[in-house]
């Protein structure tokens, strides 16, 4: 399943007049601009301990800056103070919202750029990669990680940057989602695949499909964010009546 995306992502995300609810059947997006204030009130001990193990300043705000969003989000939705939400982890250390009723949520945040996914009553995962990471091995990395026919995709599509950071949001998401990390076995699923019928080379190459393993069955979508980024949502169990995209 694909989701038809407007040509530009700035006029994908809308800045809401007021606090939007949760339905049962929606996803919410949420695009955060690190760059604001420090809000560090509003977290627990906890999370300010893992703040200040962040010897870079930028590292530390960013991380403190996708916290307290998160918090804020989570409060509105859960109808509850923001600073006095307790959180839990399950296995693999995902974390979740100690009398969250079925709310879920995912975080992912790189560069000044944070992407934060909500649902009722099913699991999301949310990946935001930044293109221009230096340093990085791809063919190595994808040979290690991506499946064959994932593998296969990249090298088609010109084992290009994009190409790859696009499969790795996708797979990411999903072992997000599903909440076992890599050590599930990543290479145990696709995320690209060969579809017959698309709209153009990459359109064919890489058209998301569901993805079914043995942990569940995961809806996947491509998330546009803009020039320089890559980014998927995935979707457990069933796919969304609607996904919401907001800003603040």
């Amino acid at each position: 399943m694909q989701m038809n995306l407007p040509e530009s992502p700035g006029s994908l995300w809308k800045e809401p007049a007021s606090f939007p609810p949760l339905g049962e059947g929606e996803v919410h997006l949420w695009r955060i601009d690190l760059r604001r204030p420090p809000e560090d009130g509003l977290l627990d001990a906890a999370e300010r301990e893992r703040a200040a193990g962040y010897a870079a300043p930028d590292a530390r705000r960013r991380f403190v800056a996708t916290r307290a969003a998160l918090r804020r989000l989570l409060g509105g939705y859960a109808e509850r103070p923001a600073a006095a939400l307790a959180f839990g982890e399950g296995p693999h250390r995902k974390p979740f919202l100690k009398a969250g009723g079925g709310l879920e949520f995912n975080a992912s945040h790189t560069a000044e750029t944070a992407l934060l996914a909500f649902a009722r009553g099913r699991r999301v995962g949310i990946d935001l990669e930044r293109l221009d990471r230096p340093g990085l091995d791809l063919a190595g990395i994808s040979g290690r990680f991506f499946s064959p026919a994932e593998a296969a995709c990249w090298k088609a599509a010109g084992a290009d940057r994009p190409s790859f950071f696009r499969i790795w949001a996708r797979k990411e998401a999903v072992l997000k989602a599903e909440g076992g990390g890599w050590t599930a076995g990543g290479r145990r699923f696709s995320v690209a695949a060969f579809w017959p019928g698309g709209q153009g080379e990459k359109e064919t190459l890489f058209w998301p499909p569901a993805v079914a393993w043995e942990r569940g069955r995961f809806a996947l979508y491509d998330v546009a964010v803009g020039e320089g980024f890559s980014a998927a949502l995935a979707v457990a169990d069933r796919p969304p009546e609607r996904v919401l995209y907001f800003r603040e």
